[in-house]
């Protein structure tokens, strides 16, 4: 016969069924960072960098996304003479693309820095200072394009938890081979995961990430192999939606060139 006890060990723990009427169990405790960045491309201390790079780098925390999406920040990029050169800032997904919106010159010194506005709210630590310094070279051809190949795709299920740290959304990690890409030549290129939209009967840019990238910004930076979708412990990123069925991987130059891999996602 089994006892009452039993069935009441049993009950917690099964995981909590939504739409029953029990009381969740007690939130763990967890720290969630709000805002990182990985290191800025090109990276501090490179040479030679081609005048026409962009500036990039992806960014991570529970606040990351709505962070760049309003505005958060002010970036600007010095040269030596503490000249200005104004800056496009485009966004996709975790990825942030700074473009110089005028030829920077060769053989000179340039430094990103970024400042929060007053409405961020964010760590000065996490959020404020210099990204990184290099010193661009002259101007030559650029780096051919590579044919992308995806290796393997992982999938994970929606987790549904009444602890933040524990709860995740729907998940897909795309991993793929990661072209030799020079350090002078990273910010001449990033990866972009699109998804054909078949509402808007168009293709849709989802999540994009650097060529070079690491966890934090005072750890080495490293080939990028991998772009995930779907918010999972205190990290914010892109949805995959679940209409969607046709991906499309592709590595995109710094003048719109682009090569391609598409496949079927069920």
């Amino acid at each position: 016969m089994v006892s009452r006890r039993d069935v009441l060990r049993l009950a917690t723990a099964l995981p909590l069924a939504v739409g029953v009427g029990a009381a969740p169990r007690p939130a763990r405790a967890c720290s969630c960072h709000g805002y990182g960045r990985s290191s800025a491309l090109p990276a501090s201390g490179v040479t030679g960098v081609d005048p026409r790079t962009a500036l990039v780098f992806s960014t991570y925390g529970y606040a990351a996304l709505r962070a760049e999406a309003r505005g958060a920040f002010r970036y600007w990029l010095e040269s030596g003479s503490s000249r200005r050169v104004p800056l496009r800032r485009e966004q996709l997904g975790n990825l942030v693309r700074l473009t110089p919106l005028e030829p920077l010159a060769p053989d000179t010194e340039y430094g990103l820095r970024t400042e929060q506005t007053e409405e961020a709210r964010l760590s000065r630590a996490d959020a404020d200072g210099w990204l990184t310094h290099f010193r661009t070279g002259p101007r030559r051809p650029l780096p051919p394009l590579v044919e992308p190949r995806l290796r393997r795709i992982r999938r994970r299920a929606p987790l549904l938890s009444s602890s933040w740290c524990a709860g995740r959304s729907y998940q897909a990690e795309f991993r793929f081979d990661a072209p030799a890409i020079a350090p002078a030549d990273a910010g001449l290129f990033r990866w972009e995961l699109s998804y054909w939209d078949r509402r808007a009967d168009a293709w849709t840019p989802l999540q994009g990430a650097p060529v070079h990238t690491n966890t934090y910004r005072d750890t080495p930076t490293a080939p990028t192999e991998s772009l995930t979708v779907g918010r999972e412990q205190c990290t914010s990123r892109p949805v995959f939606p679940l209409r969607a069925r046709r991906v499309t991987l592709s590595l995109v130059r710094v003048d719109g060139e682009r090569r391609s891999i598409t496949g079927r996602f069920r």
